[in-house]
Parts: C-alpha cells; sequence; structure tokens
C-alpha cells in the first residue's frame, strides 16, 4: 500500500482554482482534485467540475490520503 500511496497521492498540490499548494481537498466524480475551500465556493454556485464541465454527482473529500502520507513520512 506505502508503493500505491506514493504514486496515486499528489505531495504538494496545487489547487487549479486559486493555485494554492493545499492539504485539505475534494475530488471531483470526474477525478479532478480541487482545494476544500474552493471546492465549497464554485460547488455552491455551480454543479460542474471547474476543469472539465462535466456534471459533478459526487464529491469525495481526500483529507485521508495527505494524513496517511504524512505518517509515513515521519517514520521514514
Amino acid at each position: 500500500p506505502q508503493e500505491y500511496f506514493k504514486k496515486t497521492v499528489n505531495i504538494g498540490f496545487k489547487c487549479p482554482i486559486c493555485y494554492n499548494e493545499c492539504e485539505n481537498t475534494m475530488i471531483t466524480s470526474c477525478n479532478h482534485e480541487i482545494c476544500e475551500e474552493c471546492t465549497k465556493e464554485w460547488y455552491s454556485k455551480n454543479k460542474k467540475c471547474v476543469i472539465c464541465m462535466n456534471e459533478i454527482k459526487k464529491l469525495w473529500n481526500n483529507n485521508l490520503y495527505y494524513k496517511y502520507i504524512k505518517c509515513l513520512k515521519l517514520q521514514q
């Protein structure tokens, strides 16, 4: 699992809306990652993905992955 998370989790992620480096992110149903604050603001006004403009059917909180990666880094 460690190798999987190292390859799939984007450490140092920069939000495509605010361009800030974010740890608290959301994943859209079309698999795009956006910071939590921007997601809340965007989704309250628009139900389409800011990146691909597909309808957002579901949002997932991605914070668990970042916490896991931080734990892995602390163990090394």
